[in-house]
């Protein structure tokens, strides 16, 4: 590398690159992004291995738009104290902070175990899931929701702002079978709320996976019109994605939640 010094050079910056990055994200991001100071109103368990946690402000409340994401740091001897990125299930006119964990490892299947009043700490918002969709109010939207996947789309859906959208909008709510529907009642009450809103349910077990056909019947105009957003385990959103891209939708037409701090 000594013979190429423009080429150490060019190595050499790449890597001071990555490493701050990785210094940023992992040492300092939980003392200079921004943070707000929360305490847990209440903890439930609401089935499919599911809890939700509610989050009061203390100070200055987080004021964020529908879909987007935060990181959380529980000051709590129920679980360690790094951040986590969950989606905020709420709307941002409710009084406060709901997220929906599922219960995938130890960090979240202790998250029960967090008590009333325990301080907590989040970053954000961040995440831009939904401006699209916001700003082309008046085009048809398709959102398609898998299992906790449908927790950004709760927010959505639930906000005022989203009621002024003047286009038909679609909610796919995909989950294996009924016992796992435990925001059904929910969206159903966001549907009856919204005029413009539809909201459809989708049992993998009973009907297979999502196909172009279990799409088109659930909208009014023909697929390609749409904009989707998709949310949930990768290999569904992946599957989704080619098969709207093989039925004409333009790869910008085509919405996914990354958790992207931008």
């Amino acid at each position: 590398m000594r013979t190429y010094p423009v080429l150490t050079a060019w190595y050499g910056f790449w890597s001071f690159l990555g490493l701050s990055a990785y210094l940023y994200i992992r040492v300092l991001y939980r003392f200079v992004g921004p943070q707000y100071d929360v305490v847990t109103s209440d903890v439930r368990d609401i089935g499919d291995a599911i809890s939700e946690v509610y989050l009061k402000p203390v100070g200055r409340p987080m004021h964020f738009k529908p879909g987007q994401f935060l990181y959380i740091s529980f000051d709590s001897d129920a679980v360690t104290e790094e951040p986590h990125p969950f989606s905020i299930s709420s709307s941002p006119e409710q009084n406060s902070i709901r997220l929906s964990i599922k219960r995938l490892g130890d960090w979240t299947s202790d998250i029960q175990k967090i008590e009333r009043g325990e301080p907590a700490r989040i970053w954000g918002p961040y995440g831009h899931f939904s401006d699209i969709p916001l700003r082309e109010h008046a085009m048809p939207l398709l959102m398609i929701g898998g299992g906790v996947g449908i927790t950004p789309f709760l927010s959505l859906v639930a906000s005022e702002v989203f009621a002024h959208r003047k286009g038909p909008a679609t909610l796919i709510y995909s989950v294996p079978n009924k016992d796992k529907q435990v925001y059904a009642d929910e969206l159903r009450a966001a549907a009856t709320n919204v005029a413009q809103l539809s909201v459809e349910f989708h049992l993998s077990d009973e009907s297979g996976f999502i196909n172009e056909s279990t799409l088109q019947a659930a909208v009014k105009e023909p697929l390609e019109h749409h904009l989707v957003m998709l949310c949930g385990p990768g290999p569904m959103t992946e599957s989704i994605r080619s098969l709207l891209l093989k039925a004409g939708l333009k790869p910008k037409q085509i919405l996914s939640e990354d958790f992207q701090i931008r």
